[in-house]
């Protein structure tokens, strides 16, 4: 933090920007860390944090944050229903259910994405590869392995190469 706050002070303007707080799971440390670089009243620090509604995060921002905009769950629920909806138009794997189970999908995906876009994204990804709605993840850390660790396994595999060349 004593690097970062020199760095900012000898700026002539920074930003930082930190969006989903409420899905950092050190949450507290990094509130903790925030509230630091408000203390450290640099006038040349712009701070934009952005998180959905929940009480620790107000509690602590609250203190010293000058702007709060409130983005109405609404809007991106609009948003999160568009993009259902356009999947459904447009996959080929989800053009041949019957209307009556796409709208269970849209339904069930917008109630339960609580304003969270990148679930609902991540969700419908999964579906298009899935045969068995159950097995879908109920969290956004539980798609990250899914995700990532398809993509990475070519990257991890030449690691023992690479050590056998070096020693």
């Amino acid at each position: 933090m004593d690097t970062l706050r020199e760095v900012v002070f000898y700026n002539n303007c920074t930003y930082i920007v930190a969006d989903a707080l409420d899905e950092c799971t050190e949450r507290a440390q990094l509130l903790t860390l925030i509230q630091q670089m408000f203390n450290w009243k640099i006038d040349t620090l712009h701070l934009m944090m952005a998180s959905r509604r929940e009480k620790q995060i107000e509690d602590t921002l609250s203190g010293f944050a000058q702007t709060v905009f409130s983005f109405e769950s609404v809007l991106v629920n609009d948003d999160i229903m568009f993009h259902i909806q356009k999947q459904m138009e447009e996959e080929p794997s989800f053009r041949r259910l019957p209307a009556k189970d796409k709208l269970k999908i849209e339904k069930t995906l917008a109630e339960k994405a609580n304003g969270m876009f990148r679930w609902a994204v991540c969700q419908m990804d999964t579906l298009k590869r899935c045969r068995n709605v159950k097995s879908l993840p109920t969290t956004l850390w539980k798609h990250f392995p899914k995700i990532w660790i398809p993509r990475m396994s070519g990257y991890f595999s030449v690691f023992p190469t690479m050590t056998t060349r070096t020693l």
